[in-house]
């Protein structure tokens, strides 16, 4: 999620939002924006994502039920979701090109710039679900007691990795920082995220990868439980009493968890295109040569033959 009332994106984007409220002729300049409402959603958008909106309108309770079922909490009130038409529109609006969605926790919206869904591999329901887990996760916990990494790292488990960041090879940097020894630590990743291309990518892997790391050692249940504890503590008090472990060792034996995999498989996997684009590469060049060997043998072959009597 790129959160606006949390980084330092442009807060017109949430003047405009506010101002759609109003006025939805005008709020992103696609011409008349549309609204079309269903059960607990209000979805905005232009003429021409009239298909994306009635998919928003018709999946949005399934995925709230199915939210709710997960965590044990339900999402409150109307949600507002915004359907962006214009890519360079919505990425002045968030101010980065790494991403693809966001949210404004205080008022229940979700934008969607919806020229990235499909075309990048992106799928409008997946990200829906995304951030309707971000939405639910600031309505029952308070901001100070919830860090970006688990913010984040919460939203990308329940949607199965998915998330809104645009950069490729997702895993990649972790597996790369795991090999050259730099595996960030908590207070780091909050800054990472406002990072150049390789430092959010880090921060969305490291993430993800923490919250993974307590579900395997702990156990589902443990996870939600720290969830509920985070509505009234902090993340220091939570994990020792749900946990029986500090954060500290919980990141500690996270952190060593990735330094005892096996670096040259860690190394592989962070440029496994590189490696295969190599191989492919020489094998290409093994079979010309075997190709360049067949036809000598063959010329060869001709000339020591009989001469004609």
């Amino acid at each position: 999620m790129k959160e606006l009332a949390r980084n330092s994106a442009p807060v017109m984007a949430a003047a405009l939002l506010l101002l759609a409220g109003a006025c939805p002729g005008a709020a992103f300049g696609e011409g008349t924006y549309r609204r079309s409402d269903s059960e607990d959603v209000s979805v905005f958008f232009p003429p021409q994502l009239q298909g994306a909106a009635d998919e928003v309108a018709e999946r949005f309770p399934v995925l709230r039920e199915a939210l709710a079922a997960r965590l044990g909490w339900t999402l409150r009130g109307r949600t507002a979701v915004w359907l962006v038409g214009q890519e360079e529109r919505f990425r002045r609006m968030i101010g980065s090109r790494y991403f693809a969605a966001f949210v404004l926790p205080e008022k229940g919206v979700v934008v969607i710039d919806a020229t990235k869904m499909r075309r990048r591999g992106m799928m409008l329901e997946t990200t829906l679900n995304h951030e309707m887990c971000h939405l639910l996760l600031h309505q029952y916990i308070p901001r100070a007691h919830l860090p970006r990494w688990l913010d984040e790292g919460i939203a990308q488990w329940y949607s199965d990795g998915m998330s809104e960041l645009l950069i490729p090879g997702r895993g990649a940097a972790l597996r790369r920082a795991a090999v050259s020894g730099s595996i960030p630590d908590i207070e780091q990743l909050d800054r990472l995220f406002s990072g150049g291309q390789e430092a959010v990518a880090l921060a969305y892997d490291a993430s993800r990868s923490i919250v993974d790391y307590v579900v395997t050692q702990y156990g589902v249940d443990v996870l939600l439980r720290l969830l509920d504890g985070l509505k009234e503590g902090s993340p220091e008090v939570v994990f020792a009493a749900v946990a029986g472990r500090s954060l500290a060792d919980i990141e500690d034996g996270w952190q060593r968890s990735l330094a005892r995999a096996d670096a040259w498989w860690l190394a592989a996997s962070a440029y496994l295109y590189e490696i295969l684009f190599f191989l492919a590469a020489l094998m290409t060049c093994i079979a010309f040569i075997r190709q360049a060997i067949r036809r000598r043998r063959y010329v060869d072959a001709e000339d020591d033959g009989p001469e004609d009597a």
